[in-house]
């Protein structure tokens, strides 16, 4: 099984620690090796601007559609700075007359970019930029018939879980990239080639797999991480796919105040795994006392995934650190539509 293997330190802030497990889909052949998520075996090469000779038009903005992988795009608010691939902060640097070009999306529709200078970003908000216009046409880019089809069904809701079955022949790779720390739902964190990459390019944007969707089931196996993981091994894998479903938890927290949970993530992770909610008083942590108050299905619960803190998303070291400040909180929390 390719499994990296496990750190030998982990770190902590209050109650929050950090997981030392990491998976990766092995290959039907164990002889294909991938890389680690989000990083390319070849430097990324600069691309010509589609509009490089005239007048960049700018068209629809990103959130009038589910944007596509190879969807060119333009910055609505001026220059657009952000952290790279790697994380390194102000590193990606688009101006307002260049394009990206959209390389991986989420499942909530926001994308990574690459921009002329041939450099990668991290996930970015589709609702800063717009697709970029064909000239004269103040339109979305719609390049043949197949993608006209995927545009035209991803309006419709990702509302619940479907199956995917993959047959891997000749050593070919899976082609998934798995946060698998948690036992009952392995994260998506990337498609990055194989018969999952081969899936998604015929398959319709309402069941494609995403970056941020969850594995609950492999080969009927479900609940069992030990047996799910020995599933994905096998030629023959069908997965049980649930999109991500998510909520907005807005807390005050006071000076000295504990979180009043125990979190986890992987060196690869995009995410905070939420492994338990600790007390049962409001003593216990900010955690307990907003779940006393939050709507019946806004509770914050373990199994679910922290995907963005105070705007801070795909670094969890960072989102952690974000969590131990005091004063207004907005934890964005995700977890399997099932």
């Amino acid at each position: 099984m390719a499994c990296c293997a496990p750190k030998e330190d982990t770190e902590s802030i209050s109650v929050l620690s950090q997981s030392q497990e990491s998976y990766r889909c092995p290959t039907a052949a164990r002889t294909t090796t991938t890389t680690d998520v989000f990083e390319t075996t070849n430097p990324a090469k600069p691309f010509a601007s589609p509009q490089s000779k005239g007048l960049k038009q700018v068209g629809n903005p990103c959130t009038s559609r589910a944007p596509l992988e190879g969807d060119f795009v333009i910055s609505t608010g001026g220059k657009r700075t952000g952290h790279d691939v790697k994380g390194t902060a102000k590193a990606w640097i688009s101006m307002p007359w260049q394009v990206a070009k959209v390389v991986q999306v989420d499942a909530d529709g926001d994308f990574r970019l690459l921009n002329e200078q041939g450099v990668e970003s991290g996930f970015m908000f589709r609702r800063e930029f717009a697709f970029l216009a064909e000239l004269g046409v103040q339109a979305s880019p719609i390049k043949d018939q197949a993608t006209k089809s995927l545009s035209r069904d991803s309006s419709a809701v990702r509302d619940r879980t479907f199956e995917v079955k993959l047959i891997c022949k000749d050593g070919a790779k899976l082609g998934l990239a798995l946060d698998s720390s948690d036992v009952n739902a392995f994260e998506v964190l990337a498609v990055d080639g194989g018969m999952a990459l081969a899936y998604n390019q015929q398959a319709a944007q309402v069941v494609k797999l995403c970056f941020g969707d969850f594995i609950v089931g492999v080969n009927g196996q479900k609940g069992d991480k030990a047996a799910m993981l020995k599933e994905l091994e096998k030629p023959t894998v069908v997965l049980s796919v649930a999109p991500r479903v998510k909520f907005t938890a807005v807390i005050i927290k006071e000076a000295g105040e504990e979180p009043g949970v125990s979190c986890a993530y992987e060196a690869v992770s995009s995410t905070l795994l939420v492994q338990q909610v600790h007390g049962n008083t409001v003593s216990s942590g900010y955690v307990y006392k907003y779940n006393k108050s939050a709507a019946a299905g806004n509770t914050i619960e373990q199994g679910d995934r922290i995907t963005e803190v105070n705007g801070i998303r795909t670094r969890p070291k960072e989102m952690l650190e974000e969590m131990t400040k005091s004063g207004k909180l907005e934890l964005v929390i995700g977890r399997p539509k099932v």
